[in-house]
């Protein structure tokens, strides 16, 4: 019985270790600043659906967002993925001024389509950045994310 009592209460802990200790619902970026663009970034909402920005400084990037449905599991975060947002058509030409990329997409047209992914991460847990004292940082796979906001709207 004290075997049992033991491997229930071990069990039990370890459960409660892989939960993070505070929901990840918020707005996260790839930077620990926002610039001209946004860099990569995620919004957790707190319905389970999330949006995953591609960085707007890579001009030559086709795909302008992810969205989809969220759950975390263990140290797992599993993503769903079920629309994106592309550029669609268009050229590649030299990029001009802002972006980050050489080339950028002119003459395409915004266009919604379903996509489907499940893509599971190794999820961190949230922490205090050292320099950035007023923001938490997380892993998410092998990148870092700092949450600009709790709200994943504000951004």
């Amino acid at each position: 019985m004290k075997y049992y009592l033991f491997l229930t209460t071990v069990l039990f802990a370890s459960i409660v270790v892989a939960q993070p200790k505070e929901p990840i619902t918020g707005f996260w970026h790839d930077m620990p600043i926002v610039g001209s663009g946004y860099g990569e970034h995620y919004q957790f909402f707190e319905d389970g659906t999330f949006v995953h920005g591609h960085n707007q400084m890579d001009c030559a990037d086709s795909v302008i967002q992810e969205s989809g449905t969220y759950h975390i599991k263990g140290k797992k975060l599993v993503l769903n993925y079920t629309k994106r947002l592309v550029l669609a058509g268009g050229k590649l030409v030299p990029a001009t001024g802002s972006c980050g990329s050489d080339f950028e997409i002119e003459g395409a047209m915004e266009q919604t389509e379903d996509y489907r992914l499940k893509e599971i991460n190794k999820l961190s847990p949230m922490i205090q950045d050292e320099e950035y004292e007023y923001l938490m940082v997380m892993k998410i796979g092998k990148y870092r994310y700092y949450r600009m906001s709790k709200n994943p709207k504000m951004y």
